[in-house]
């Protein structure tokens, strides 16, 4: 390896290392005050660097922002493919693969609230912003999770395991809605139903799930 090319990769590497430490100091100051609240100032004073520093790295805090949310993705896309992605592969038919896909929402309420809190709080930064950009806004990166549900339901329904006349792409759209919108306000509420409630809510989620799999079951 040449001296140039050595001096180069030492460069790429120290970069992307800087870049890490914003993302990780924006992450802990997001989480802090919330994304509306946050300074770049402020963030630029956790990371130990310049804030023009920070804004070489990222022209706004919009970019900062998504940049944080494609790390707890990245995060959450690897403990999914670690723990759940062997166990689906190998599931008898569709219908239990849709089952154990469906299951990664109560890893998010026990082990993610983080992540749920700050996708909750993105969305609405994000709103706020009138951002409508796709090639700007987070949804991109779930492209893979919907294109793999969507791919398990038609399986399902091929092996006889689902029903025929499902629409898968409906059926993405409302378990994405009702999920996911279920899961966060859980989390949301720290863990804690009204009183009144007989259900913890990993049974809430966990009895969500039943009711949408008898629903598609053949």
């Amino acid at each position: 390896m040449g001296e140039k090319t050595k001096y180069l990769e030492e460069l790429m590497q120290e970069k992307d290392e800087r870049s890490k430490n914003i993302i990780s100091a924006a992450k802990e100051l997001f989480d802090d005050v919330g994304i509306i609240n946050a300074k770049m100032s402020k963030i630029a004073k956790r990371a130990k660097v310049g804030e023009v520093t920070v804004y070489r790295y990222f022209k706004n805090k919009m970019e900062l922002a998504t940049a944080v949310a494609n790390s707890y993705w990245n995060e959450t896309t690897e403990i999914f493919e670690e723990n759940y992605t062997p166990k689906i592969i190998m599931a008898k038919n569709g219908l239990a693969k849709i089952k154990l896909f469906l299951e990664v929402f109560i890893m998010f309420y026990e082990d993610r609230k983080p992540f749920l809190k700050y996708m909750h709080d993105y969305d609405i930064y994000m709103k706020n912003n009138n951002v409508t950009d796709k090639k700007i806004l987070f949804d991109d990166n779930i492209v893979d999770a919907k294109n793999a549900f969507i791919q398990i339901l038609k399986e399902g329904q091929i092996d006889g395991s689902i029903k025929l006349e499902i629409d898968p792409l409906k059926q993405y759209s409302f378990v994405s809605e009702v999920m996911a919108g279920t899961t966060t306000k859980l989390a949301l509420r720290y863990g804690y139903l009204p009183s009144e409630s007989d259900f913890s809510p990993v049974e809430v989620i966990t009895k969500t799930i039943d009711m949408f799999i008898n629903y598609i079951k053949n």
